[in-house]
């Protein structure tokens, strides 16, 4: 090895160490970029009879500056804090929506029973009877607009999941064009790494997992990955590509599908999809918005049943009976009370043939061992009466039935008979349930008991021609119990009824008893003469007349009753409706508050994380001066080898002259 080919070795070298400096310096601020070292090793040596003689020097290969599990780390926590901040920036509009109690619901909730208590004190005066309408019509107003508002978010997070899965699969697309390239780089230059190929996919699968939580494996140089609980999104030389499409169950949500290996769509749960942009729209749609939504619906059926239900028991200043205040979406239905001491044990069937009759009227019902007298109350002179042998017979619109009551009624037997009206909970069937099967009407007996879950039921076909219907919380989860076919259950206070459905086995259906109830909310009553601030005058058998207001008086006093939340057992509530509004704004902000600290905490790590990631893999501008200096000494040193070498030469030829 003469010293011209020394030099020209260790040219080569420092060339390559100056290229790779320079090529370091040049992608400092390049996002994803992995420092690059010259790896070089020695030349090896000739033996001489003085010694083995060293041939310089030669390079081996140019590494990246790679740590996979910092990079894995940082990117896991990238990964969450995507998802932190878009439940961040989401729940904080809901927030907004509710924070201020100075205006909105609360302080409306607040002015409707002030101007009830104020007709209460002066029932003539036509003044007080149209604010109070105004009262409530503004009430209703805030309610809807603030359903309004959260069916306009509803609708926002349908069109940012489908945005975000457009572009999980277009940087799926990218990842396995980069896949190829890197592949055909290998082949091309067998042994070397392409190590900025390698960077750009890296950083392609950095940023897919601030859309949705991805698991990277790297099989024979290719990413695979998957996603959920590991469904395949990009296997081999295939990507398996998500769809955004309206969920089966329930069409105003849009959920993610999944390709699966050989073709079809499969809906994705959305439990599985926990991380990024796309795990934290739904984390916040299940987590804040359902949740938000049911229970601003359940304090507008509490305002509306409650209210409905004293004002049925009122008069007007003409002495006409009160009807519907608030209008609901209801069917009328009729609950029978056994007085005490009857020999029949348990209580009529009743029906009301006409569903759309008001249900004000209240009835007793006495068995003389021979017929049942039905009787309006409370009395009037004369009474408003009518009789049957039975054990079935019909008056005033509703069909009565004491068959089948064991033992059988006797002399003396008696029944208070109340109409009410049962709220209709939205139903919406599976789109692949069986042609025909029906849906369950389910409305609501017990508004203190409703909560603010959903539930699904879920048909088992036991194969005999019968079956049974599973009844589930959603999003909670939990089995509450199970319905026959053709049977009816009373759950957390809403009755669900399967009468006449014929199902197929694992066919379903989504009950949401409170979801569309604020949205439905509105003033029936348009006539302030209409008001039934009047209640009954036991001494004169007649209702009290138009000064007197001990009905408005017991709607004020609404205020203060427990209405909602009542507990599993109980036969009243847990907080009155200005309780349960608080309770809906400070879960909102408890969430926004809780989310926050999370997200500044998760914040703190990603730049921990970053930082030991750019320790190992960052450029250090003042290292690579460094090393420029030092590079550009070694190519010199190997420049003036040449020289010396032709020096010799040029001495050896003199020699000859």
């Amino acid at each position: 090895m003469n010293l011209a080919n020394l030099g020209k070795a260790g040219l080569l070298v420092a060339q390559n160490r100056l290229a790779t400096a320079g090529h370091n310096i040049n992608n400092a601020a390049t996002v994803g970029f992995n420092r690059q070292t010259v790896l070089s090793q020695t030349a090896g040596a000739t033996p001489t009879s003085a010694g083995w003689i060293g041939r310089g020097v030669q390079a081996v290969s140019v590494m990246r500056s790679y740590d996979n599990f910092l990079y894995t780390q940082l990117t896991g926590s990238i990964t969450k804090g995507a998802a932190l901040k878009t439940y961040g920036d989401q729940v904080a509009q809901v927030n907004n929506l509710f924070a201020d109690r100075t205006v909105g619901i609360s302080p409306n909730i607040q002015q409707f029973f002030n101007a009830l208590e104020a007709v209460a004190t002066a029932p003539a005066d036509v003044a007080g009877r149209q604010e109070l309408l105004g009262r409530a019509n503004s009430l209703a107003t805030q309610v809807r607009d603030a359903n309004a508002f959260l069916d306009d978010q509803r609708k926002n997070v349908n069109t940012q999941i489908t945005t975000t899965v457009t572009q999980v699969n277009s940087y799926l697309d990218r990842i396995l064009d980069m896949n190829r390239q890197i592949t055909t780089a290998q082949a091309t230059n067998p042994g070397q790494p392409p190590n900025d190929l390698l960077d750009q996919r890296d950083q392609l699968a950095s940023e897919l997992g601030q859309l949705i939580d991805v698991q990277v494996y790297e099989q024979d140089g290719r990413f695979n990955i998957t996603i959920g609980n590991g469904q395949t999104v990009l296997g081999g030389d295939t990507a398996y590509h998500l769809e955004a499409r309206p969920s089966a169950a329930d069409p105003s949500r849009t959920v993610v599908n999944y390709t699966v290996p050989g073709g079809g769509q499969v809906e994705m749960p959305d439990k599985y999809l926990t991380g990024g942009k796309l795990g934290g729209l739904l984390t916040f749609r299940s987590d804040v918005l359902d949740v938000t939504q049911n229970d601003l619906g359940r304090i507008a059926l509490g305002i509306s049943m409650s209210i409905n239900a004293q004002h049925m028991q009122g008069y007007d200043p003409s002495g006409e009976k009160g009807g519907y205040f608030f209008s609901t979406n209801d069917i009328t239905g009729a609950q029978a009370k056994a007085a005490a001491g009857n020999a029949a044990t348990g209580t009529p069937k009743l029906t009301v043939a006409d569903p759309t009759r008001v249900p004000n009227e209240s009835y007793r019902v006495t068995y003389d061992g021979t017929q049942y007298t039905v009787t309006k109350t409370p009395e009037t002179a004369p009474p408003v009466s009518g009789t049957f042998a039975g054990p079935t017979g019909s008056f005033d619109g509703v069909d009565f039935d004491f068959g089948g009551m064991t033992p059988a009624p006797a002399n003396g037997d008696a029944w208070d008979i109340q109409l009410i009206s049962q709220p209709l909970s939205k139903v919406i069937g599976d789109a692949k349930n069986a042609a025909g099967a029906g849906s369950p009407v389910a409305s609501i007996q017990d508004i203190s008991k409703v909560t603010n879950q959903d539930y699904q039921i879920k048909f088992v076909d036991d194969g005999a021609g019968g079956g049974d219907y599973s009844v589930m919380r959603v999003p909670e989860g939990s089995v509450v119990g199970s319905i026959p076919k053709d049977g009816k259950l009373t759950v957390d206070g809403v009755e669900i009824d399967t009468a006449g459905m014929t199902p197929g086995n694992g066919n379903t259906w989504l009950i949401q008893p409170t979801r569309a109830a604020a949205g439905e909310l509105d003033v029936a009553l348009t006539d302030p003469s209409k008001f039934a601030a009047a209640g009954w005058n036991a001494d004169d058998n007649a209702p009290a007349g138009s000064a007197n207001g001990d009905n408005a008086l017991k709607l004020a006093q609404l205020r203060s009753i427990k209405t909602l939340g009542g507990l599993p057992g109980s036969t009243t509530g847990t907080m009155d409706l200005n309780e349960a509004y608080s309770q809906l704004v400070n879960g909102v902000a408890v969430k926004t508050q809780s989310n926050g600290t999370a997200q500044k905490a998760q914040e703190s790590l990603i730049q921990q994380n970053y930082s030991a990631q750019q320790a190992v893999s960052g450029v250090n501008l003042d290292e690579e001066y460094i090393n420029i200096q030092r590079f550009q000494e070694q190519y010199r040193a190997a420049a003036r080898l040449i020289d010396t070498a032709s020096t010799l030469f040029d001495t050896l030829l003199s020699l000859r002259s």
